[in-house]
């Protein structure tokens, strides 16, 4: 009778195999859903929660270095047009002091040309002034010394 019974037992074993529909699937189905639920709000909502709250940052710091960005963009092309303007202001500043420059320089090698002129004329006047007293005065000792000669030599 043992021997019929451990039969009969390994029979009713190998009935449900894998995939046993009995008392215990209810449990199992209950039991994964109790899980899912305690995961849920021990574990998964906190870790979303920062999630979340690490978007919401994220989100924020882009959309303020967007607007700096942005504002440096506008700055910089301020900045470019109020150089540019600067540099064409320095360019015919720059020009018009070289030009009154070369004016200003011109008129004073002119000055100073027509100085030296005069300066040099004065000093020729002067030369030719002196030349004709020393050509008069050599001459009338040329003559004294000529008529001292001649005397001389109607006298002797």
């Amino acid at each position: 009778m043992i021997s019929q019974f451990i039969l009969l037992t390994a029979l009713e074993e190998k009935t449900g195999g894998l995939f046993d529909f009995d008392g215990t699937l209810p449990f199992i189905i209950i039991q994964f859903a109790v899980l899912t639920l305690i995961l849920n709000s021990i574990l998964y909502s906190p870790i979303l929660k920062v999630f979340s709250e690490r978007q919401d940052y994220i989100t924020k710091n882009l959309e303020t270095a967007s607007t700096i960005l942005s504002s440096t963009n506008e700055f910089e092309t301020m900045y470019k047009e109020k150089i540019e303007k600067y540099q064409k202001d320095t360019e015919v500043c720059v020009s018009e002091f070289d030009k009154i420059c070369t004016e200003k320089f011109s008129l004073e090698c002119k000055n100073s040309q027509s100085s030296i002129k005069k300066i040099i004329d004065d000093i020729f006047e002067e030369i030719e002034n002196e030349k004709i007293d020393i050509l008069s005065s050599l001459r009338k000792e040329e003559i004294d010394f000529l008529s001292t000669q001649i005397i001389k030599k109607l006298i002797v």
